[in-house]
């Protein structure tokens, strides 16, 4: 169940950052450039988590 839960949170990451990303090329507003970082810190620490929950298992 978590996995589904990570993996979901993961997918939102992503969309916001290329929504984020889309945003700042059009308007060129620095809140919204840093605000990528963030939901993409956020994603890379969901996939580092899952990451280590599968090992885990695989052992």
């Amino acid at each position: 169940m978590i996995n589904k839960v990570l993996k979901w949170v993961i997918l939102i990451c992503v969309v916001s950052s290329a929504s984020h990303g889309l945003m700042y090329l059009v308007t060129k507003d620095q809140d919204t450039f840093f605000s990528m970082f963030g939901t993409a810190g956020l994603a890379v620490l969901c996939a580092i988590w899952l990451w280590s929950r599968n090992r885990r298992t695989e052992s």
